[in-house]
């Protein structure tokens, strides 16, 4: 996103003032707020917009768009005065992108904030995403606009300014650009550029500050560290929509000193393992901020070492000082989320945790429970010749039933005779669950077996008698 305004003024501000914190009666507060300075990026400017100024395209449209006024001004000299109102303007865009700054002031009252008296003076400011000195002019230049888009072209080009400073900083990932233009100089004395992060202040509405937190709701620190509560947590403050990053030195308490105390209103102590709250009045109104801070063992997870069948499961923390290391038996609790079935498997979840030092270690693993196969009631078995049928329910679900049908196999036990009956025997095979499966099947009894036949016939061969004797039975 590429977002620019400019403005022009011929206001003369009131003589200096001395810069003092604001008490409540003004309803203005005054917040240091974390930024990162690219002054040299920022001086970087000037020689691009001389460059533009004496070059060839010093021109911008007339009021229609139909001629152009060409400009014939001076390189511009740059001004440390003026780098110092752009920079504190760079910071208050943050907050307020405007020519209108965050306590509902204008622009130009910067100049009598910092000591300074405003003569004939333009502005130009502009935020993307990017650092580049070259980028933010070109954007300043809007070559392809027309007269009522040119307003930062023509105070780049306005032959009566004499003198620019510039200002670049940076909060979270947008960089923000302004140009001073005067015609009288503020401060010719040359300054180090500022290329490095700090802490910049702005005034803001009390009334215009609607909340206040803190950048983490918990924070954890080990028994025996001090230092800044600031260090460990840094307040915000919520300007219009969104949340900014502030640095006050706010006075603390703690709700237990025993665990971590606090001296001097801003330093802390962790004095042993356990779980207190950081107060503080938040400087506006009657609102407060407030934290977790959790004093903790030095004592960090290294690993969990598991038994095969996961019953069973043992824990090994690292002193993050000594680098000592210690191993602890752990509790295992399971708990099924799956339940298997005769054909499926399920699963379960199981915790190993331990505690030591007022923390809790824990580690969870998804274990497959293996299926618990069928269990078969009693077989029924039913023959239809030489087929037999099994059939079968599982006991642990009525609705799974096995069958299998096959075809016997048949040998012969005893040969049927004219005096006795024969008997075959049937041998069904079956497969788990069934077992094998045998019956036998009465024959009827066989024919005679004849010998010494004789034959007769009758007189006229109409008829033939046949006579013979059985050789098993003997009957004729």
């Amino acid at each position: 996103m590429v977002c620019a305004l400019c403005f022009v003024s011929s206001v003369t501000a009131a003589s200096a003032k001395e810069i003092s914190e604001p008490d409540a009666a003004d309803n203005t507060v005054r917040i240091d707020m974390p930024v990162t300075f690219h002054q040299s990026e920022g001086r970087a400017m000037l020689d691009l917009v001389n460059q533009f100024r004496t070059g060839p395209d010093a021109w911008a449209w007339e009021p229609g768009n139909t001629s152009k006024r060409y400009y014939y001004g001076a390189e511009l000299i740059y001004d440390y005065g003026l780098e110092a109102v752009a920079t504190q303007r760079a910071v208050e865009l943050i907050a307020r992108f405007s020519h209108t700054r965050p306590d509902g002031m204008s622009w130009t009252e910067t100049y009598s904030d910092l000591g300074y008296r405003a003569n004939d003076n333009a502005e130009n400011i502009a935020y993307f995403y990017g650092l580049s000195a070259k980028g933010a002019v070109e954007m300043f230049r809007e070559d392809d606009d027309g007269y009522s888009g040119q307003g930062h072209r023509r105070s780049m080009l306005e032959e009566k300014y004499k003198y620019m400073g510039c200002g670049c900083i940076q909060y979270e990932n947008k960089y923000f650009y302004v140009q001073e233009f005067s015609t009288k100089p503020l401060d010719q004395t040359w300054t180090e550029p500022k290329d490095y992060d700090w802490w910049a202040s702005a005034h803001f509405k009390r009334d215009s500050i609607t909340d206040w937190k803190m950048e983490y709701d918990k924070i954890e620190v080990n028994p025996g560290t001090s230092g800044k509560v600031y260090d460990l947590n840094k307040s915000m403050f919520q300007f219009g929509e969104k949340y900014y990053k502030c640095g006050w030195d706010l006075p603390w308490t703690s709700d237990d000193t025993t665990i971590a105390s606090v001296y001097d209103k801003t330093y802390y102590s962790a004095e042993k393992i356990g779980t207190t709250v950081f107060r503080a009045p938040a400087g506006i109104g009657s609102q407060t901020l407030s934290f977790e801070l959790k004093v903790r063992s030095l004592y960090r997870l290294n690993y969990f070492d598991w038994a095969s069948d996961y019953k069973s499961a043992s824990v090994y923390l690292n002193n993050s000082k000594t680098h000592e290391e210690i191993k602890l038996n752990a509790v295992v609790s399971e708990t099924v989320t799956k339940e298997p079935t005769c054909t499926s498997v399920g699963e379960k979840k199981v915790t190993a945790s331990v505690e030591y030092e007022e923390e809790t270690y824990s580690e969870e693993k998804t274990v497959r429970i293996p299926a618990i196969g069928h269990k078969w009631g009693k077989a029924s078995y039913t023959w239809n010749g030489k087929e037999c049928t099994a059939s079968a329910t599982c006991l642990n679900d009525s609705s799974e039933t096995e069958k299998q049908t096959v075809t016997a196999s048949v040998r012969v036990r005893q040969s049927a005779t004219c005096i006795t009956k024969g008997i075959e025997e049937y041998t069904a095979k079956f497969s788990y669950p069934f077992s094998i499966q045998t019956r036998t099947v009465e024959l009827p009894f066989g024919n005679h077996t004849v010998y010494n036949a004789s034959y007769q016939w009758a007189l006229d061969y109409s008829t033939c008698t046949a006579t013979g004797t059985c050789k098993t039975c003997g009957k004729k």
